[in-house]
């Protein structure tokens, strides 16, 4: 998948240089302003401006809804991986292929049936998950969360004892 849309954060972009590009225009940073490029093909496009609470909500909606995408399209990677495993695992049960074949499929092909579990989630991640998850009409275990969007069962179950530490402390 190629994407050809940057953002640049505030917080992390250091452009007090002159930033050069096809028109051969100028940008140099000022506070309080947001720089935004979109590359298509060989053309890049750029807008900046100053920021102000618009500005800042356009930003950070647009984060948010790139790191959902992150998220998703991990999740349905991780399902499918899942499905990929049960159908090995059915053939193992099933004597269709031997325990030896089963192990060394699963050696050789390591990306395609194993999911990788982060150790650490993030507040924000935790809180995107959760709002992809209130939108299902299915009921998740702490494991389904784990599985799905590779987060360690330990991570998912300390955040939400915070979170519900959290809530307690505020009444």
């Amino acid at each position: 998948m190629s994407n050809n849309n940057f953002i640049i954060e505030k917080s992390t972009a250091d452009y007090s240089y002159s930033f050069d590009y096809k028109n051969n225009l100028e940008y140099k940073s000022v506070d309080d302003s947001f720089l935004f490029a979109i590359q298509k093909n060989k053309e890049i496009n750029v807008i900046s401006g100053d920021l102000n609470p618009l500005t800042e909500s356009i930003f950070e909606k647009l984060v948010e809804f790139n790191e959902k995408e992150i998220l998703y399209v991990s999740a349905i990677e991780n399902l499918l991986k899942q499905k990929e495993y049960l159908n090995l695992f059915y053939q193992a049960s099933q004597n269709l292929i031997s325990n030896e074949e089963f192990n060394e499929e699963l050696d050789k092909n390591e990306n395609k049936y194993l999911i990788k579990i982060q150790d650490k989630i993030n507040l924000s991640h935790f809180k995107l998950i959760q709002n992809i998850i209130s939108k299902l009409k299915f009921e998740l275990s702490e494991d389904d969360l784990s599985e799905i969007f590779a987060v360690n069962h330990n991570a998912i179950f300390n955040l939400l004892e915070n979170k519900k530490r959290n809530e307690n402390s505020l009444r």
